[in-house]
Order: structure tokens, then C-alpha cells, then sequence
């Protein structure tokens, strides 16, 4: 069961959530940490994280120029929705 529940490699905090949705037994919670814990995957992402978690800087996000004319500056995306896939284009001209 742990290794289901850990399946993602997701942390101590969303692998128990994970659990509790579905079922309990006694001690749980503390099984499901020290399983984590000692996923060697996990060491090393947790030792990753906190190696650069204090270094991560919040930057000002810039804003674009207006564009003086249509298709000056596009986006596009392709995603699916049930059976039928999509293409979007985004003109930031008539956006604004």
C-alpha cells in the first residue's frame, strides 16, 4: 500500500492526503513518513529543495508593449477536450 500511495513520489504532506482519501489503519500517518523518508528519491529532491529554496527570488513580472498593428505578437496552444483536439491562436493586438 505504501508504495501505491507513494507512487507519484509526491511529499510526506500529499501522500498522506492521498491515503486518507481512500482508506486508514492505525499508525498510518507515521508509516506513510517514515516510508517517504527513507525513498531515496525523496532524500535527494528534499535536499535539493531546501538547498534552493532559500535562494528563489520572486521577480517582477514585466509587462509587454502594446503592439502598434495585428500580428505583431501571437500565441498559440494545442490542447484536446473529450475526442477533439484544438487549435487556439491569440492575437495580443486585438486584445488590447
Amino acid at each position: 500500500m505504501l508504495k501505491l500511495i507513494h507512487e507519484g513520489h509526491n511529499g510526506i504532506e500529499k501522500s498522506k492526503a492521498r491515503a486518507r482519501q481512500v482508506l486508514y489503519w492505525p499508525k498510518m500517518s507515521q508509516e506513510i513518513e517514515n516510508h517517504v523518508k527513507a525513498c531515496k528519491k525523496m532524500s535527494q529532491e528534499i535536499e535539493n529543495c531546501e538547498k534552493f529554496s532559500k535562494q528563489n527570488i520572486i521577480e517582477e513580472m514585466l509587462p509587454y508593449q502594446t503592439p502598434q498593428r495585428p500580428w505583431e505578437r501571437v500565441g498559440a496552444d494545442i490542447f484536446t477536450y473529450g475526442n477533439q483536439s484544438y487549435l487556439v491562436v491569440y492575437d495580443a493586438y486585438s486584445n488590447s
